[in-house]
């Protein structure tokens, strides 16, 4: 959950009320952690579809400690570092729904292509940007990732994708430079390091103390997430409401202002902001 602190600016009592709220409703299940960092949260199918996501499989409950749930951890992390700095963004799972739009073609070890989606994919705050693509690399194979990296290059080319980020620790980072270097992706096409967005400014949200009544209270932006964990290593980083970022992206992705005030109205009515509850003042009674 620290990782939904990050993204919506909330402070930790706030998002256990309201991740406490959606279970009660059937819109998500979570788990604790054996090291006490947390918990882990992820959406049920009434979830998702609450949330405008139904086309997507609902998760199965996470084993703790396996490498799909490390690596969901630094994904979770990453959308949220985005999310501070104001962009748009996507999950692999999303893209998924229309793998010839997002994927890349990259040169297997048959002789083949096959295609492959990065991790996140993000819109930049200028309008009419390409994407920027966003890569976890976690023990990859040194072969494999020249082909990737000439895969990015290609797409990069195209003008499928504007850059391509990768999230590695600093000997892993340095790697990924050299050989895209030698294979000519430029600076202004590859980046590799611990932050997606670190020469971005943030635009990061209040923190809301309680928003559920009292002055200049707000409504939190829906949770989407679809594995949202709680901790994390080294990568600062939810989820928001579901934007699409291209118009050119298939018709289930579209989602209408109206489509979006509806999901709103529910999310806010689940978690019980229609009335806000008044404070009761304390003080000193006269006797």
């Amino acid at each position: 959950m620290p990782v939904i602190e990050q993204g919506l600016g909330l402070v930790d009592r706030v998002v256990r009320r309201h991740v406490a709220k959606l279970e009660k409703v059937g819109w998500c299940e979570r788990m604790a952690t054996i090291r006490g960092d947390g918990m882990l949260v992820w959406l049920t199918p009434p979830g998702l579809d609450g949330v405008g996501l139904g086309e997507l499989p609902a998760v199965r409950a996470p084993q703790r400690f396996s490498p799909q749930t490390t690596h969901s951890i630094h994904v979770a992390w990453a959308a949220a570092e985005i999310q501070r700095a104001g962009h748009e963004w996507l999950t692999r799972r999303e893209m998924a729904l229309s793998p010839s739009h997002w994927g890349i073609q990259v040169a297997n070890e048959r002789g083949g292509l096959s295609r492959r989606l990065p991790d996140l994919a993000y819109l930049p705050a200028s309008v009419g940007a390409l994407p920027i693509a966003v890569v976890i690399n976690e023990h990859a194979n040194p072969r494999r990732e020249r082909a990737a990296l000439q895969g990015w290059r290609g797409s990069i080319l195209a003008g499928q994708y504007a850059h391509v980020r990768y999230l590695a620790g600093p000997a892993a980072a340095t790697h990924l430079s050299r050989v895209a270097a030698q294979i000519g992706l430029t600076a202004s096409q590859f980046t590799a390091g611990d932050h997606v967005t670190a020469d971005e400014l943030p635009s990061a949200p209040p923190i809301l103390e309680d928003p559920d009544g009292g002055p200049g209270a707000a409504t939190p932006a829906p949770l989407r997430i679809d594995t949202a964990p709680l901790a994390t290593p080294d990568l600062p980083r939810p989820s928001a409401a579901h934007v699409v970022p291209q118009a050119s992206i298939s018709q289930e992705f579209v989602q209408t202002p109206e489509r979006t005030a509806a999901q709103q109205r529910l999310i806010t009515q689940l978690l019980g902001h229609d009335e806000p509850t008044r404070r009761r003042r304390w003080g000193r009674r006269e006797i």
